[in-house]
């Protein structure tokens, strides 16, 4: 730290010395910084895996992923959140086609070839806020067709929040945003869940069904591309 950030914390402390949840995070943090440090050392890109298309489950955990496919194999991302994610392995890729659902990738600006934003589309389902899978897929089939020689990211939002499958959920979070944000901004359910506002057994069932929900169309599109272009799919 430099002395300008040390006063400035020493400042915070003195303000918020009886706080725990202050020390709660000041600790995390610590945490994750050497975390990252020891496992930044561990992780690789993408692109250092060969592959013609590369699928992406946003915020899918591991654990549960390799309980529902078998052939699962795991390594170290270069990020644990989107935009450090794209930041850290999209530098520039001309050869690389891009299907997004996520509006934060937009934010990490990945150089890519094509960057089609389905979530700026009328492919956005209002009613969940969110793109359907059955919806990436095809337009992901009519690029491959249009672009057969090119690598293609196909970043699918599930099992992300919001919950397709538990309309209950989301109403939950839809209405904690009016009730306690003054913007009427949604919350993202696991806070909620910190905060004794949603139940957390329900959260994760709602969570394993997103991904039961998107899994189905991740693999048939999989297959696919690789049976009609002979595609290696990860």
């Amino acid at each position: 730290m430099k002395s300008l950030e040390i006063k400035e914390f020493m400042k915070k402390v003195g303000k918020r010395w009886k706080d725990s949840e202050f020390w709660k995070r000041v600790i995390l943090r610590s945490y994750f910084l050497t975390f990252e440090k020891y496992y930044l050392r561990k992780s690789k890109s993408v692109f250092d895996e060969k592959w013609d298309t590369l699928i992406i489950l946003d915020a899918c955990r591991y654990d549960i992923f390799k309980k529902r496919v078998k052939n699962a194999k795991e390594f170290y991302s270069l990020g644990s959140h989107t935009v450090e994610f794209v930041r850290k392995n999209f530098k520039e890729y001309r050869d690389v086609i891009y299907i997004n659902t996520n509006p934060k990738v937009n934010e990490a600006r990945p150089k890519v070839f094509k960057m089609f934003d389905l979530w700026k589309t009328k492919l956005w389902d209002k009613r969940y806020g969110v793109v359907l899978p059955r919806d990436v897929v095809k337009f992901a089939k009519s690029m491959k067709e249009k672009y057969p020689n090119k690598k293609f990211v196909i970043h699918f939002m599930q099992p992300h929040y919001p919950f397709i499958r538990d309309m209950k959920i989301i109403n939950k979070v839809r209405a904690c945003g009016k009730k306690y944000s003054k913007e009427g901004k949604e919350f993202d359910p696991w806070h909620l869940v910190k905060y004794g506002l949603l139940n957390e057994k329900e959260v994760w069932k709602a969570y394993e069904k997103n991904l039961d929900y998107v899994l189905p169309h991740a693999l048939k599109l999989a297959n696919y591309l690789n049976k009609k272009y002979g595609d290696k799919v990860v």
